[in-house]
């Protein structure tokens, strides 16, 4: 039997929780090594070194990109990449395996919403994926005008929900993003750590490969709490842990489904 419920209200991420980030980075990265001169240049070995020495350095994707590109040329090289890449939200951002289901199980025992920073084509993908209508407030980032780690798109979320941030948790793959904005709220924090693997995205070329080989050894979800201040209240490694965490029980009383977000 299901325990009694522990929060009010549960807020979720979207990249790494519900889809893949990696295959939208690896773009980015591929449209980065065209940009600064590909194989005339240097192999996708040597550029994906470039990049792990950077976030070892506390930099991330953007951080990185920005330290390539031409100070004047960024913000139209920034536009471009991204819209291009926008207009292909769904190939670029495939579900994470298992998080479809843990949305429909939680959602019978929880109030939910999305906290992400996402493009506004997100409301698509989620929805063709059968998941949209399970979050009763969504705070992405492009449709609000601010994105995580700012507090306000916390505050906006909150205010929707009209809960009490004592009562509501929030579970992200970022200890930076999602984990510190939270806490400092006054919410609690499930962290979702999942490795390469877990995400679902498979390279098919050299260069993705590369990529997969860097961001296994250094990626932003990766990155473990600095001090105690950091640390979440709850930490999940697959699917089956945030259900353990939130559902115990709950298999006893839900029997598996499939959902258009799994097939």
């Amino acid at each position: 039997m299901v325990k009694s419920r522990p929060f009010e209200f549960v807020f979720m991420d979207v990249g790494n929780v519900l889809v893949s980030d990696d295959p939208a980075a690896a773009f980015l990265y591929r449209k980065l090594y065209e940009y600064t001169g590909g194989e005339k240049r240097w192999t996708p070995q040597q550029f994906f070194a470039a990049r792990l020495e950077h976030v070892k350095n506390g930099g991330d994707l953007w951080s990185f990109i920005r330290s390539q590109v031409k100070a004047e040329e960024f913000d139209a090289w920034r536009q471009k990449t991204r819209s291009e890449l926008f207009t292909s939200w769904e190939k670029y951002s495939p579900p994470i395996p298992g998080m479809g289901e843990v949305v429909q199980k939680l959602a019978r025992f929880y109030r939910l919403g999305l906290i992400a920073n996402q493009p506004t084509q997100i409301r698509e993908v989620l929805t063709h994926r059968g998941l949209w209508h399970f979050f009763e407030v969504t705070a992405i980032s492009e449709e609000l005008g601010v994105g995580k780690p700012d507090p306000a798109i916390f505050l906006w979320a909150i205010e929707r929900a009209k809960v009490d941030p004592k009562n509501a948790l929030m579970i992200g793959d970022r200890i930076d993003n999602d984990i510190v904005p939270a806490r400092r709220l006054g919410m609690s924090t499930l962290w979702l750590s999942l490795s390469f693997e877990q995400r679902g995205w498979v390279p098919q070329d050299e260069f993705e490969n590369a990529y997969a080989e860097s961001v296994k050894q250094r990626c932003v979800s990766s990155v473990a709490p600095g001090s105690p201040e950091e640390k979440p209240d709850f930490e999940a490694r697959s699917p089956q842990e945030v259900l353990d965490i939130l559902c115990p029980g709950i298999e006893e009383e839900l029997t598996p489904q499939t959902s258009a977000y799994e097939s």
